[in-house]
């Protein structure tokens, strides 16, 4: 044993492994049918000033995205906040494995935010996941902003394109 080589020791140690064979167990399947949706939830918070000061009393509507339907209207307490709107969404087992015809593991909502004083809001494709409660928020520009002009503010920053 003592008169061993480098490359002996190479070849053996090469051998043992090669004669290693990973197990790997069958993948779980799990079903791809949309029988049943799953929920999760939403929470709007309404801000100004770059997020430093809430604003209550704001009006917060949910619309679906493809259909723009009206799902809910909510109002913000005095911390800016709505309160938690469950809204449908695939079921998170789907995302656990691959999907054969594409389908999208979540469900996307626009959101509408007004206030007196301040520029409707308008912020499209907000991604909503199964046992997930997303936490979105809306900065709120001052009607007396830009001139004074009123109108609405369409904040693309949260919009997805699939």
């Amino acid at each position: 044993m003592l008169n061993k080589t480098i490359e002996d020791y190479k070849k053996e140690m090469l051998k043992m492994y090669s004669k290693s064979v990973m197990v790997s167990a069958p993948l779980p399947q799990y079903p791809t049918d949309d029988s049943s949706s799953g929920q999760g939830s939403l929470i709007v918070i309404l801000t100004t000033a770059r997020g430093a000061f809430p604003l209550s009393g704001g009006e917060v509507r949910v619309y679906e995205n493809e259909s723009g339907a009206l799902i809910s209207t909510l109002r913000t307490d005095e911390n800016g906040h709505t309160a938690v709107l469950s809204l449908p969404a695939p079921r998170r087992i789907l995302s656990e494995s691959p999907s054969q015809s594409g389908a999208a593991t979540f469900s996307l909502y626009d959101i509408e935010a007004a206030r007196s004083g301040f520029k409707t809001t308008r912020i499209k494709s907000v991604p909503i996941f199964d046992g997930v409660t997303s936490l979105q928020t809306v900065d709120m520009l001052s009607n007396s902003a830009e001139n004074g002009s009123s109108g609405t503010n369409y904040d693309t920053q949260n919009t997805y394109e699939l």
